[in-house]
């Protein structure tokens, strides 16, 4: 779980030495340069490294811009759909706070990370990259903790007595606020490992600065449990979303056996009978189908980042291959835009009140709940 511990995902020389250990080095962090560099050839330089920078992310950039956009408009869609014309439920307030967290995400996390693009050797605000960190992680956690309360919700509403299981609206506010808060907690020791991280150029004695994983913290014994503790907390949180699901699969294929068997018995017994009757408690599969989807696009969205995290870059990598790397490292900022698209896919009745429609207009038959 370390996809935020590094904006530019570059990794310099190691054999140079720290800058932090050169004496002449500021006690800001700010970047330095020799007695024979003058200020202005310093910020010349320094500029010219950030417009390279720019310059050779562009594709990525415009990526990030993409999804800001996107997530926006989309976010704020099923926001305001579900507040204003779903009435109050339990999958209502889950899909309302995954909707706000969304938003959030690309309101601040993602645009501070073009931000980080843009300051790639000069990004002096410490406290600045401190909330980038934060914000990244938090929002991660707590888009986990809901799926995990809605996978667990949805195994609890289908596979045992619904009217005893589900928990009520209230409760459902109050785990929400709950999971939020020890989000947020979870995230908080990255106030302390975020930090500057001294960029250093060949056959120069200029520095810069950059945000990632303060230097001082760099392969130490805090930063690797912390990071494994996240890691942990992913694999935990994924095995139960999975193993809910996969028994929600398995209730709802032998609940289709079930209805199957009694209503072929029914017309053997009563031919001019309604065969409906005969059937066992409706089950929202629909609802939970799109549910899960949102639970596996979630994991897919961060494997990419989980699967490249740790290999090496050099400096010197083709524009291509670096733009591919930039991007899959960030893949999981689609998940923050993908939901929408997911709801208008599954869900006509979130469909027919986006467009403000009756109900048909979409489709003959909207086989949803009446609570969602």
């Amino acid at each position: 779980m370390t996809s935020y511990t590094t904006l530019s995902h570059v990794t310099f020389d190691q054999s140079t030495p720290p800058a932090t250990d050169d004496p002449m080095t500021s006690v800001s962090g700010s970047p330095i340069t020799g007695d024979n560099d003058s200020d202005d050839e310093r910020d010349v330089f320094l500029h010219g490294e950030n417009l390279k920078h720019i310059s050779s992310l562009a594709p990525g950039i415009t990526y990030l811009s993409v999804l800001v956009v996107l997530g926006l408009v989309g976010n704020t869609l099923v926001f305001v759909v579900y507040y204003r014309r779903y009435k109050p439920s339990v999958s209502r307030v889950y899909i309302l706070a995954m909707a706000a967290c969304d938003f959030l995400n690309n309101v601040l996390v993602i645009p501070m990370h073009i931000v980080g693009v843009n300051f790639y050797v000069t990004f002096y605000a410490t406290w600045c990259c401190r909330v980038i960190h934060i914000g990244s992680v938090a929002f991660l956690l707590f888009t986990m903790a809901i799926l995990v309360a809605v996978a667990v919700d949805r195994r609890k509403v289908i596979c045992t007595d619904r009217s005893h299981a589900q928990l009520s609206v209230r409760g459902a506010y109050k785990a929400v606020v709950i999971s939020a808060l020890l989000s947020l907690l979870w995230a908080c020791p990255y106030a302390e490992l975020a930090g500057d991280h001294i960029i250093t150029f060949p056959h120069s004695n200029i520095t810069g600065v950059g945000c990632a994983i303060a230097d001082k913290y760099q392969h130490t014994a805090f930063a690797m449990v912390y990071n494994a503790v996240l890691a942990l907390v992913y694999i935990v949180c994924v095995t139960i979303m999975v193993v809910s699901y996969a028994r929600i699969a398995r209730y709802l294929w032998q609940h289709q056996a079930t209805t199957t068997t009694l209503s072929l018995q029914s017309r053997r017994t009563f031919p001019i009978s309604n065969p409906s009757r005969a059937s066992v408690k409706p089950v929202p599969a629909r609802t939970s189908l799109m549910l899960f989807v949102f639970t596996v696009v979630f994991i897919i969205n961060y494997l990419p980042s989980l699967v490249i995290l740790e290999a090496d870059q050099e400096t010197s990598e083709e524009d291509l291959k670096k733009n591919v790397r930039f991007i899959f490292l960030r893949w999981h900022f689609v998940n923050s835009v993908a939901n929408p698209f997911v709801y208008s896919f599954f869900s006509c009745k979130f469909r027919n009140e986006l467009t403000r429609q009756p109900p048909g207009i979409w489709t003959a038959n909207c086989n949803e709940m009446a609570s969602l």
